[in-house]
């Protein structure tokens, strides 16, 4: 593979110069339009949030989450969630935990495909298992709390174990703590003090499984942050010097037709298939340095914090920015919808939600927009839908112990 060095020595430079920059901290405009986006796509998410999940609900007597009360429920959640858990514990137990090897937690994933089925079901709903015990702890039976609890606990350790680190421990806890934090606001309960011993606890954990996973391999703490810090920005400063207001970078349409062309496409595009290279990759193919595209492919780097250059090269600044809002709509949506889920359906259409979401999070957070977009999502949202309407709404309501009345 021969990259397209799109500026040559010009682009070198600019990515120098962005690294010395970001070393003695001078907020630059490009740093500044970066944190516009950020602003954008964080009020756009929470206006598609409050669309579909108001703040203000008129509660009658206590609200229920539903899969809490339906026996059937309960005992299908439960023995998933276990089954989830036990996946992962064989799959350390058997394999190795890669924290304890001092494993790279993205060459771990990168290979995960050959890392067997018992890792790649544990690593694959771990956003399910997480909304479901924070579902199942807001239970009235006393028992049921206590075991979501402990399974939680469980589930953190094995989700560190396997070589997660501080995003991905975060967003776990975070996305225990969302239907928790939902079911006791509706109920009209306080709920700062469990949002700030959550977040904190969350934070704390991420931060020290960055430590020990970098000790582990073997790698200097504040280096390691620094560089995967400056290399992972490095997309967003090549981008923002090309673009301007209304026009975008040169071979920016054509990329966007080709990502568009990638929709159709069953399997995610990357570097390793025949299939047409979009998003994020056909920018690193147009603007990467030999070095930077090596890292990229062979050495486990990622460009989270450049995936807002992906719509920027497809449409200029302007142009970039209503993308941008659509996407933070369409996430705080599905956000929103996967709490009233949680409290109002089904273990099935849990399941099926927590996939669009969580393919829906790891396009945005890799400016890889087929994940949100592509027909493997769309499938799961219509496959969701139709067991909404033929199953879940056919079942009708089920009816909460005594002296509780479901929210409506």
């Amino acid at each position: 593979m021969v990259p397209l060095m799109r500026g040559g020595i010009g682009h070198h430079q600019r990515i120098k110069r962005a690294h010395q920059e970001a070393r003695i901290g001078e907020a630059t405009g490009a740093f500044s339009r970066l944190s516009w986006f950020y602003v954008i796509f964080t009020l756009c998410a929470l206006a598609g949030f409050q669309r579909v999940l108001p703040e203000r609900r008129r509660t009658l007597g206590r609200m229920v989450s539903r899969m809490t009360i339906d026996r059937t429920s309960l005992v299908l959640g439960l023995g998933l969630a276990a089954a989830v858990l036990a996946a992962g514990a064989l799959a350390g137990a058997t394999e190795g935990f890669a924290l304890l090897k001092g494993v790279n937690r993205f060459a771990l994933r990168n290979d995960s495909a050959g890392a067997g089925p018992l890792f790649n079901l544990f690593l694959n709903n771990q956003l399910f298992v997480a909304v479901l015990l924070g579902t199942l702890c807001t239970a009235s039976s006393g028992w049921v709390r206590s075991l979501a609890f402990a399974m939680s606990v469980a589930d953190i350790g094995l989700e560190v174990l396997h070589g997660e680190q501080f995003m991905s421990v975060l967003g776990l806890c975070l996305s225990m703590l969302s239907p928790f934090i939902a079911v006791h606001a509706l109920n009209g309960k306080p709920v700062v003090k469990y949002l700030g011993i959550g977040a904190l606890f969350a934070l704390l954990l991420g931060s020290v499984s960055v430590f020990y996973a970098y000790k582990g391999q073997g790698l200097d703490m504040s280096d390691t942050v620094l560089s995967r810090v400056l290399l992972q920005s490095q997309v967003w400063y090549v981008m923002d010097g090309d673009a301007s207001l209304f026009g975008a970078p040169a071979g920016g349409s054509a990329a966007f037709g080709r990502v568009l062309a990638s929709l159709a496409s069953p399997n995610a595009p990357s570097f390793f298939d025949d299939g047409v290279v979009s998003g994020l990759r056909d920018v690193m193919l147009a603007y990467g340095t030999p070095e930077i595209l090596r890292a990229y492919i062979h050495n486990d780097v990622t460009f989270t914090m450049g995936q807002m250059a992906v719509p920027v090269y497809w449409f200029g600044f302007a142009g970039a920015a209503v993308f941008i809002a659509f996407t933070g709509l369409v996430y705080g949506a599905l956000a929103a919808l996967q709490i009233v889920v949680a409290m109002h359906g089904g273990i099935v259409l849990l399941w099926l939600t927590t996939k669009v979401v969580s393919y829906a999070s790891f396009g945005l957070q890799q400016g890889e927009y087929w994940n949100i977009f592509g027909i493997r999502t769309l499938a799961y949202a219509a496959i969701a839908c139709a067991w909404w309407y033929c199953i879940d709404a056919r079942r009708g309501t089920v009816e909460p112990p005594a002296r509780q009345r479901r929210w409506s």
